[in-house]
């Protein structure tokens, strides 16, 4: 496969879509107000670093941690559309929305969807002037490659992405 894309022909799609997330606001806790005492669950805050987990905290009594799988999107500051599929349960700081896929997505294509929505980010919008935040569930939307129904070819994106990684693991 060709790691040079084609788009011709290819197609915008909301990340609200039926066929691809429910888009959540987050916890929106505050990382300072945290407690660390018996550290148990990912606190996912607006960094492209590890994840974007700055540090383990308590489970909150009564709050339930979003689900491994899911994945999450700085939506403003430095780090802004970094994407990322978190591999535990997990919390948010604020401005981090949760994306849950609507169906059992592969790794692959999460990996695929979070690189064109940093991507995209990091070319339509700009931290501390036109962030995320506004355009999360109004206009921003991701080019995807399409299939003959005019669907995302999820096949296409799931291959591409292996291929990315066999040839990332020989050199």
């Amino acid at each position: 496969m060709n790691n040079k894309l084609d788009i011709t022909g290819w197609k915008r799609f909301n990340l609200y879509d039926d066929l691809l997330f429910s888009i959540d606001a987050g916890n929106k806790f505050d990382k300072s107000k945290m407690s660390v005492i018996n550290p148990e669950i990912d606190f996912v805050s607006r960094s492209n670093n590890n994840n974007g987990i700055s540090c383990i905290v308590d489970k909150i009594d009564g709050v339930e941690p979003y689900k491994a799988g899911s994945m999450t999107i700085a939506l403003g500051g430095e780090y802004l559309g970094s994407c990322f599929i978190q591999g535990n349960d997990f919390y948010t700081s604020q401005n981090v929305n949760v994306l849950i896929p609507k169906w059992d997505m592969p790794d692959y294509v999460k990996r695929y969807i979070s690189f064109v929505i940093f991507k995209e980010s990091r070319m339509y919008y700009k931290a501390f002037e036109d962030e995320l935040n506004r355009h999360m569930t109004t206009d921003f939307s991701i080019l995807l490659p399409i299939d003959d129904a005019g669907t995302p070819d999820w096949t296409y994106m799931e291959e591409y992405m292996e291929s990315i990684e066999e040839k990332a693991q020989k050199e």
